[in-house]
């Protein structure tokens, strides 16, 4: 555990390099490093990742032939003689380098949302999740580019899809968006989610999901997620963090709406969110689709700086520079806490034993 509060703790006091122009760069590295090294370096990660191991050193049955992305530099690092670890650092490292690179891109304050990531994020989908850590990446980098480049975001699309398949589920949710941003006024958009919302209330998902099977070229998604949903856990419920969370910032989007509403580059960000709290709440029995949900809620590390920014524009610059160290580092501490919480609750606190795989 001391691993995870030392790791946390860096990344929270390198957050603070925001505020240092020139330290920025140096920051952000640093931050990718720390983080490559925790994901990288584990020796356990739920009941899948003895799974994968077995696969990379050959003596399992390799199960990626649908993910070719994931399958491919799996298997050149095992046949170049590269230990699992070896292996694990360097996909972690290019995951986070991807995620790191789009905040300081294109968050307004990019270590806050880093500090968000490890919040909420980071413990599932780059410790015990492999496959879905780069399609996190991915996913803001598809929704970025929607707008902007439609070539390239489907790109990266598909370069998520060849990690994991369930990156997909963004597309049918980017194709309503661009219908609803060609028409005039709101009524159109209010449509379309109290029609999602009755949807949510009259089928089940896993009626939806046998339906989408129907569809000519989405047959793999019912063959895909049919038999996560017939194994479900009756005893699965989500946990009471995501609700705590979704009253949290729903009240804060709502209070900004119209500002974020007037900035164009916003919108999809704000459509994602709202998609993913109904995508949520609906699946919130089935521990599988849990794991798409994030894809969605990932707007969040967007749309609290752009918010943030607003709260603290009325300030002058001393006080809201005293303002954003005081959210900072409110949110680093909570991080920590987040971590100590979800490695308290995960497999018998395994994650409490953590250590780099050499020192074992």
């Amino acid at each position: 555990m001391i691993y995870f509060l030392i790791i946390y703790s860096a990344v929270a006091a390198l957050s603070l390099t925001d505020f240092i122009p020139k330290w920025r760069k140096a920051g952000a590295l640093a931050c990718i490093l720390l983080l490559s090294m925790l994901a990288g370096w584990r020796t356990m990660g739920g009941r899948d990742f003895f799974i994968y191991q077995d696969i990379y050193y050959g003596l399992g049955i390799n199960y990626f032939s649908s993910e070719m992305g994931y399958a491919i530099i799996n298997n050149l690092f095992s046949a170049a003689g590269f230990s699992f670890n070896g292996f694990l650092f360097f996909y972690s490292l290019l995951s986070i380098a991807l995620m790191v690179l789009f905040l300081e891109k294109h968050s307004l304050y990019p270590k806050f949302s880093l500090l968000i990531y490890l919040g909420c994020y980071f413990f599932f989908y780059n410790m015990v999740l492999n496959r879905q850590m780069f399609c996190m990446s991915m996913a803001l980098w598809v929704v970025y580019w929607w707008d902007r480049n439609r070539l390239y975001s489907l790109l990266c699309l598909v370069l998520g899809m060849a990690f994991h398949q369930s990156l997909f589920a963004l597309m049918p949710f980017l194709l309503v968006y661009e219908g609803l941003k060609h028409t005039r006024g709101t009524k159109w958009w209010i449509a379309f989610f109290v029609l999602f919302v009755l949807v949510t209330f009259f089928l089940s998902p896993q009626q939806a999901v046998s339906l989408m099977g129907q569809v000519p070229g989405l047959s793999f998604v019912t063959g895909r997620l049919l038999g996560y949903l017939e194994h479900n856990s009756e005893f699965y419920t989500l946990n009471i963090i995501e609700y705590a969370k979704i009253l949290l910032v729903l009240p804060i989007f709502l209070a900004f709406f119209k500002k974020i509403v007037q900035e164009h580059s916003m919108r999809i960000w704000l459509f994602m969110y709202f998609c993913g709290v109904i995508f949520l709440v609906w699946t919130r029995d089935i521990e599988i689709l849990f794991r798409i949900f994030a894809y969605f809620d990932i707007s969040l590390l967007v749309l609290l700086p752009f918010c943030i920014k607003k709260i603290t524009a009325s300030f002058l610059p001393k006080q809201r520079t005293l303002l954003l160290l005081g959210i900072y580092v409110l949110t680093g501490l909570l991080a920590i806490g987040a971590i100590l919480y979800r490695t308290a609750n995960f497999g018998n606190a395994m994650f409490w034993s953590y250590q780099f795989y050499f020192l074992i």
